[in-house]
């Protein structure tokens, strides 16, 4: 014997939806096959999981869509940075600086290496010690460093800023869609369980083969097995 089997993709849980609300708005409610209260949440776990879907879908093509150029703008943040500290660091090395001056930086006087920029945190972190301290420095009378310029500096470090908000926009919407996602589907599942039980007693009283044919109507899924031949 077929078995029946739920559906296992967003894409099938949609047709499953579709096919039940298709026939409530086709047929008089007295000769639906499953009662009136599906309808309405039918209807509605359509539209949710259509939307929820949608703006999973769109929060992750905005992540990857940004993935090269964020990238490619973290990588030259960094380079900025690191760049900086290190002609500070030849400045101090050259005595044209004190080594006081890396306090300004939220650096130790006598720390010559340069700090670990690995994750986001830490380059949004150091960005801001590095512009703000430059800043600093130089209302106390201190000469610019050039060659980066804090302004050059400022320019990678903004836009890597705004990306990296972008991002985690992006990332948060992705995140909670996938948790509604997981959410609306348990509810589906359990709704469509619901609804081809009843529609599945309603024709209990036909033949198999009749039986089958009918509620493949209503969008109920039989799997024949491999020893088995569906019928023409």
């Amino acid at each position: 014997m077929p078995y029946r089997r739920l559906p296992t993709t967003d894409a099938a849980r949609l047709r499953a939806l579709k096919t039940a609300s298709v026939k409530a708005d086709q047929l008089e409610l007295g000769q639906l096959a499953f009662t009136t209260r599906y309808i309405h949440p039918i209807r509605n776990f359509q539209q949710q999981l259509e939307t929820i879907k949608f703006q999973q879908t769109q929060s992750w093509k905005q992540i990857v869509s940004q993935n090269i150029d964020f990238k490619h703008n973290t990588d030259k943040t960094r380079m900025y940075i690191t760049h900086f500290i290190q002609v500070l660091n030849m400045s101090i090395a050259r005595e044209e600086m004190t080594q006081e001056s890396r306090k300004f930086y939220n650096i130790a006087p006598d720390d010559k290496k340069l700090p670990r920029m690995l994750t986001d945190d830490a380059l949004l972190e150091w960005g801001k010690h590095i512009i703000d301290g430059e800043g600093k420095r130089i209302r106390t009378g201190g000469a610019p460093i050039m060659n980066p310029t804090i302004a050059k500096v400022k320019v990678w470090y903004d836009r890597f800023k705004d990306m990296h908000h972008s991002q985690q926009i992006a990332n948060k919407s992705y995140q909670r869609a996938s948790s509604q996602l997981i959410d609306i589907r348990r509810k589906t599942d359990a709704l469509i369980q619901a609804i081809w039980n009843e529609i599945e007693e309603h024709y209990q009283h036909l033949r198999d083969t009749e039986r089958r044919a009918q509620c493949e109507e209503y969008g109920i899924v039989y799997v024949f097995r491999k020893n088995e031949r569906k019928p023409n």
